[in-house]
């Protein structure tokens, strides 16, 4: 510690310069987000973003828009400094922008690379059409781009920060899904007049982020370690789902519907039978690797999770009938090489007359 008394000392608010600096050019390269050094905030996870936009951005008289459904968390956060919520359904393209057009909101909080929990993508004219909106009410845009390095069977859509009028978009980012949520690593790209806002929010709420899981995150970004893991996680994760999907098609053809588009999560309900889903998982796990893990609904804005027709549970750290014994919650997965947070996971909530599947590439457990 001697020989760098840098370390002995509170460093910049925004986070390590040498991370921002590797950061910089890899939001170009991957996903054309064009940037000054200076508009990156090294936040302690996305759920700091969220936290630090609330508390600027919002005022207990505003109103933001949510989709719905939605990240339950960005809700309660951004509801907690009085502001009210306007939630907007979602369709198979995400948030439906022709609802938000004449709603009179302070900030809009979206998914639109892969929407949170639906899955679907949003289209250019939504994003233009979003981007406009924001310009008529003088209103921020939150772009949450929790998982971009995950792509399967769509191609890639340019996020709203790299479009044309994107001059009121924050752009959020996390490691948590190709790294692990444990390191608390995330970042914002904010708009140049409000980075000095943003940097003294930072500054008075926690000094700073770790420094030392920033220093070796920009290692791993300045040697191409960083950009080498996530293809290999993504291709073998790939796979995974690939089996997985295959699987399921093969087994529940006749028993199945999918109501969401891939990549993301993808539903299939009205089976009669639960013999022939726990069939499945076990020849998927077997294929593909031991391990198991311990699944829980995803976090939503609405009361669409559960489905109208997935009968009364509730959630324990597993899925569980209400009164009844306890359902199989903890299920065999896809091995993981211990390099990577983010599974092809499958999670069976037991129903009086059905059962319900949901696959997803991203959760998290």
């Amino acid at each position: 510690m001697t020989r760098r008394p840098a370390r002995l000392a509170y460093n910049d608010p925004c986070g390590s310069r040498r991370l921002r600096m590797a950061l910089q050019p890899y939001l170009w390269r991957s996903r054309t987000v064009r940037c000054e050094v200076d508009q990156i905030i090294i936040v302690n996870g996305s759920q700091q973003g969220l936290d630090l936009c609330a508390r600027l951005l919002l005022n207990s008289d505003d109103r933001f828009v949510m989709e719905d459904p939605g990240y339950l968390m960005a809700r309660l956060v951004f509801s907690a400094t009085g502001a009210a919520a306007v939630p907007i359904p979602v369709d198979v393209e995400g948030l439906d922008t022709e609802r938000v057009a004449k709603i009179e909101a302070r900030l809009a909080y979206v998914t639109p690379s892969h929407q949170f929990p639906l899955g679907g993508v949003m289209p250019i004219a939504r994003r233009h059409q979003l981007l406009a909106w924001a310009r008529k009410f003088d209103a921020y845009v939150i772009e949450d781009d929790y998982d971009s390095e995950y792509r399967y069977d769509t191609k890639p859509v340019p996020p709203l920060h790299a479009l044309a009028g994107s001059e009121d978009v924050i752009y959020l980012g996390t490691v948590s899904k190709t790294l692990s949520p444990t390191l608390r690593i995330g970042y914002l790209v904010v708009p140049s007049e409000l980075q000095p806002l943003f940097a003294a929010a930072k500054q008075i709420t926690d000094r700073h982020t770790p420094l030392i899981e920033q220093e070796a995150l920009a290692t791993m970004l300045e040697t191409g370690a960083y950009d080498r893991h996530v293809k290999r996680v993504r291709r073998r994760n790939g796979e995974r789902r690939q089996i997985l999907l295959a699987l399921c098609a093969a087994d529940l053809a006749t028993e199945s519907k999918s109501t969401a588009q891939p990549p993301a999560c993808m539903w299939w309900s009205g089976f009669e039978s639960a013999p022939n889903v726990r069939s499945s998982v076990d020849r998927g796990c077997s294929r593909q690797g031991r391990g198991h893990l311990s699944g829980r609904p995803p976090l939503q804005s609405s009361s669409s999770w559960p489905p109208a027709s997935a009968g009364r549970y509730r959630a324990c750290h597993g899925l569980r009938r209400t009164g009844g014994a306890p359902d199989r919650a903890r299920l065999s997965a896809s091995g993981s090489s211990g390099r990577s947070a983010s599974f092809a996971a499958i999670v069976l909530v037991a129903c009086p007359s059905n059962w319900t599947i949901k696959i997803s590439d991203n959760w998290q457990f």
